[in-house]
């Protein structure tokens, strides 16, 4: 590659502003959206073939009451940084009409040494009709185990729930004992 080709950078006068900027970035996010294709991708992109896609709409497949039980671990001994706090790693599964059955993995990270703060984590709901991913998050606590409650917000999902939106509550019950859980979907304590 000859250095005529590289791509400089430039900073530009943008009303009072100054921003960085080369071709390169409008250039792929161009082509990314099919705008201004280089005539070198032309003939490329006249070769694919039409796929007919079936629009979704927006669902909320989490709503009513559903239970997901399963077993989870957490790293504790040599190792482990007590000051970033525990990482639960959950797997499970449960049933419910607008999923079919369906498994959940995830995990949540607990607290650390602090004074108070949030028990955060992700999981993921799979059936055979698509995924759905979802946000945790805990009341302020102390830091210690688990929290009673989890708040869960729908972030993400595929298939047929592309589309899928919610949110709502979570009462968990977990056995540092059996490291079995239990997790209450929409039920009221």
């Amino acid at each position: 590659m000859s250095r005529a080709s590289w791509n400089r950078f430039v900073v530009e006068g943008l009303e009072d502003r100054k921003l960085l900027s080369t071709s390169v970035a409008a250039d792929l996010f161009s082509t990314s959206l099919d705008i201004g294709v280089p005539a070198h991708h032309a003939s490329a992109t006249a070769q694919l073939t039409t796929v007919h896609v079936r629009a979704v709409g927006p669902t909320t497949p989490l709503t009513g009451a559903f239970n997901i039980a399963g077993t989870y671990t957490h790293v504790v001994g040599p190792g482990f940084n007590p000051d970033a706090g525990n990482i639960y790693h959950f797997t499970g599964s449960g049933r419910k009409r607008s999923l079919g059955s369906f498994t959940m993995a995830g995990d949540l990270h607990g607290l650390g040494f602090i004074a108070s703060g949030r028990v955060r984590g992700y999981v993921t709901l799979t059936s055979s009709q698509g995924t759905i991913d979802l946000r945790l998050l805990g009341p302020e606590q102390a830091p210690g185990s688990l929290p009673p409650t989890l708040a869960y917000k729908i972030v993400g999902g595929t298939g047929a729930y592309a589309q899928a939106n919610g949110k709502g509550a979570i009462i968990v019950s977990a056995s540092d004992t059996t490291q079995k859980f239990l997790f209450r979907f929409n039920q009221a304590s």
